[in-house]
Order: C-alpha cells, then structure tokens, then sequence
C-alpha cells in the first residue's frame, strides 16, 4: 500500500523478504519507468538485515511484463556470459506478496560493486542509464538540447568526478 501511494517514490519501504525457511530485512520500492505505470510491477531490493546476501546487497526483480515468454532478457544475460561478457546473474522466482501470488519474476543481479567483488575484479567506477534520455545524444528524447548531458544517468558506485569522463563521452 505505501508504494502504492506514490507509484513514482524512489524511497524503499521497510519490508520482510521470506526465502524458504530464511527472512531479511530489506527495503523495497518499485524500478523502471514505464513499468511503474503496468499492472505487474518491478521492485528493487535491498538488504538490510544481514547487509548482504549470497554475497549481494541489492537484486532486481523485473516484471518482464512486455515478454510474454518471461525469457529473452534471461537468454540475453545467459549469452553474454558465456561468451565471456560480464554480465550479473539471473533466475526466475515465484513471488509472493502479503500471501497473494504475483507471478514469475526475472531476479537480476545488481551490477554493483559487490558484484565486481565476487566476480574478483578490480574496483571501478558504475553508471546506470536510468531513462530514455540516458541516449549519448546531445538531444533529449523529445529531440531538444538537453540542458544536462547526464540527465538519465545515476552514478551507481564511484567519485562523482569520474561522470566528467562520461559527459566527455557523449
């Protein structure tokens, strides 16, 4: 219900996680933008209580609502894989919500810096397109300059300094 109230709040709500016979203390919120407005909803999830789990500390769950086969997204992170891409592991899940059946759920790895660490790789800086004006144009989507050359890009992890790399980029 509190995420409800506000479909487009970035804030976690304080929730319980259940897996088997295990509970975690975790903070919940809705992921995506057009998402937000479907029927089957995204979260994301972040542990609170241990700090990390299997080695994460945040996961995805992706409606995968534009899918009907609920697999290309799963395919597409298997391949990259094993071609030798990094790229964060998935699986499905039935979730649950309060009792009520929500459906099968795509679980995503946060690509975050703990998984560069179970990964051993070096640390570095992460950046998420969150958008659609995360497009490496100096246009936003509506085809107008943008006045931010970053609009649509979250620093995940790392020096804000290194975003000037990124506007460089673009």
């Amino acid at each position: 219900n509190q995420l409800n109230k506000d479909i487009w709040m970035d804030e976690h709500v304080q929730a319980v996680l259940k897996i088997g016979n295990n509970q975690y203390s975790i903070g919940l919120a809705y992921r995506g933008n057009v998402i937000r407005k479907k029927k089957k909803k995204s979260y994301n999830i972040i542990f609170q209580k241990p700090f990390t789990v299997n080695g994460a500390h945040e996961v995805h769950l992706n409606a995968e609502y534009n899918d009907i086969s609920l697999s290309r997204n799963k395919l597409s992170f298997d391949f990259f894989d094993t071609i030798g891409v990094i790229s964060p592991h998935s699986k499905h899940v039935l979730l649950y919500i309060n009792g009520f059946c929500k459906g099968i759920y795509l679980e995503i790895e946060s690509f975050d810096q703990f998984l560069l660490q179970k990964r051993n790789l070096p640390m570095g800086t992460i950046i998420y397109a969150t958008n659609y004006y995360a497009n490496f144009s100096l246009l936003s989507p509506k085809k107008k300059l943008k006045t931010d050359l970053l609009e649509g890009y979250t620093l995940k992890y790392g020096d804000e300094d290194e975003l000037s790399h990124l506007e460089d980029l673009i």
